[in-house]
């Protein structure tokens, strides 16, 4: 038996921001979904750990810090305990500082609070649990966006339909992790972990919303898990997209949103029907920091990436 607790908080920046994640300036207009950090606190009566999913494209390292520091001031929970991450939705604000478009340096000092007193009430509500895991499998709504083309060469996103395409280049990740935290006889607390990424709205999108963990989130409500609050965690995605090249047509907006967020759900709720206790194990956490090289860009692929972004007819 396990102790655990959960919360979550509206991290929706204001409106007139800009979003990030695409070649073209986009400042946001209108709020279709708001965008939460959900927290879930685990102990086994000895450690806490705190996990912390937030619907941002990417988590900026010194709110990261600093919300660790609030957290262990307010819980006790070690900054080491506690992870938190971002699902990658591209119609979130920016995150990376140095960036573009100008990033809301305010917004970023309220995250961290936010973050933190989404911990601290996941905290204060720990009662004790159950928890089960399961791995699903969805293969239709993911993609790998690097082909083989005609000339031998290996083309990225080379655009539904395209008739120079031979085979896709590389696998998706179908696995649908799963973890279920009952308290009480209720779900409270469901985690979800899938490899795609969060871009299905698109470049000309200017809402702010979490894309299709929204839509995951709301179907599994409407199955009766609405006291449930749910986490999503992007799996290993770098070449994984919403994009089937072959299909008939273009692939995106919130429809799109909304049938890969059912698909998922549906997968979800087939993990319900037969899931595995994780027994009697310990809870822990161990933090490693690790230096990662940027790439570097040759000059012809510098001049490449200068034309997308004069390129006046993106943004459609």
């Amino acid at each position: 038996m396990f102790l655990t607790g959960t919360s979550q908080v509206d991290i929706t920046p204001p409106l007139g921001g800009y979003l990030q994640g695409h070649f073209v300036p986009r400042q946001s207009i209108g709020i279709h979904d708001p965008l939460l950090a959900t927290a879930l606190v685990v102990s086994d009566g000895e450690t806490e750990v705190a996990m912390v999913d937030c619907d941002l494209i990417a988590m900026d390292l010194g709110v990261a810090n600093n919300a660790r520091e609030l957290i262990a001031a307010d819980t006790g929970i070690p900054g080491d305990n506690v992870i938190v991450w971002a699902t990658h939705t591209h119609a979130g604000p920016i995150m990376s500082a140095g960036a573009r478009d100008p990033r809301d340096d305010e917004y970023m000092e309220i995250l961290a609070r936010k973050i933190a007193g989404s911990v601290k009430m996941a905290r204060e509500r720990m009662v004790e649990s159950e928890i089960h895991v399961a791995v699903g499998r969805e293969e239709g709504i993911a993609f790998n966006r690097r082909y083989r083309m005609r000339d031998g060469s290996t083309a990225t996103n080379p655009g539904v339909g395209n008739p120079d395409v031979v085979a896709v280049a590389g696998p998706i990740d179908p696995d649908v992790g799963c973890l279920f935290v009952r308290s009480g006889g209720t779900m409270s607390s469901i985690l979800v972990n899938f490899a795609c990424h969060l871009d299905v709205l698109g470049n000309g999108n200017h809402l702010i919303s979490a894309d299709y963990p929204y839509y995951m989130r709301r179907t599994l409500a409407a199955a009766g898990f609405g006291e449930a609050d749910v986490l999503f965690g992007n799996g290993c995605c770098g070449n994984i997209n919403h994009v089937n090249v072959f299909a008939k047509a273009r692939q995106g907006g919130f429809d799109h949103c909304e049938k890969m967020g059912r698909a998922l759900a549906g997968e979800v709720l087939k993990c319900l029907v037969d899931p595995a206790d994780i027994g009697a194990v310990t809870v822990g956490a161990r933090r490693v920091d690790v230096d990662l090289p940027l790439r570097e860009s040759s000059e012809e692929e510098l001049d490449g990436f200068r034309a997308i972004v004069a390129d006046e007819s993106i943004g459609d």
